[in-house]
Parts: C-alpha cells; structure tokens; sequence
C-alpha cells in the first residue's frame, strides 16, 4: 500500500467525519430550538464519539490544518461557523434560564409575604 493512497484514505475519512460533526451540531442546535432533551442528549454523545475519533486520527496520521486540501478546509470552516452558532444559543439559553430562575425567585417571594410592600401592589398588563 502506497503512502499516498493511505493519506487519501485518512483524509477522506477525515472529512466524512467533519462533516458528521456538522450534522451532529445542527442536529444538536434543532433540538435545543424544539426542548428536546434527549435528542440533544444523544447528539452531545455522538459529538464526543466524532471527536474522540477525529483527535485520534489527527494525531496518528498527522493532519494539520495546514496541508489539508480545500473541501476539507471548507468542511472545517462551515463546522466553524455551526459551531459560533451553537455557542451563540447556548449562551442565549443560558440567559433565558437565568431570567426565569430569577422571575421564579421573586414570584415565590411575593406570595410568602415577604416581599416589599411596592411589588404586593405591582399588577401585569399588556397593551395589544
């Protein structure tokens, strides 16, 4: 087996992967949007099996981003950008979870008797 025809194999099995891992952060991203908890779950795992794998590889066929050819480079920035906007959620998710943990505090307070004066006088309203 020829040198070359080995590095074609590891770099097409590279890219199979990158791209896996793209699929896998939509399909992660798609559940986070649908509250789907265990299909997010299961992304997260397959995540982690493709990075396993793909840091393996890297390591014992010594691929860099250096020398890689343009689709796999292409494959690579479009895990990038996946990979902002899963960040991007997350961090919105995280805000969300805060403001509710935070409404849910406040509200519990109120009815306990234990709240200022001011918020047992506050009402809710919405103009439509």
């Amino acid at each position: 087996m020829s040198t070359s025809g080995a590095r074609q194999r590891s770099l097409a099995t590279h890219l199979q992967q990158v791209r896996a891992l793209s699929r896998e952060l939509a399909s992660a991203i798609s559940a986070l949007e649908r509250n789907d908890l265990p299909a997010l779950q299961s992304s997260l795992a397959l995540q982690e099996n493709i990075c396993s794998d793909l840091t393996a590889q890297a390591a014992a066929a010594d691929i860099s981003l250096g020398n890689l050819p343009n689709e796999i480079r292409d494959a690579h920035l479009e895990l990038a950008r996946l990979n902002g906007m899963y960040a991007a959620l997350l961090r919105r998710s995280r805000r969300s979870a805060g403001l509710l943990t935070a409404l849910y505090r406040y509200c519990s307070q109120g009815s306990s008797g234990d709240a200022p004066a001011v918020a047992k006088r506050q009402t809710w309203s919405c103009e439509v």
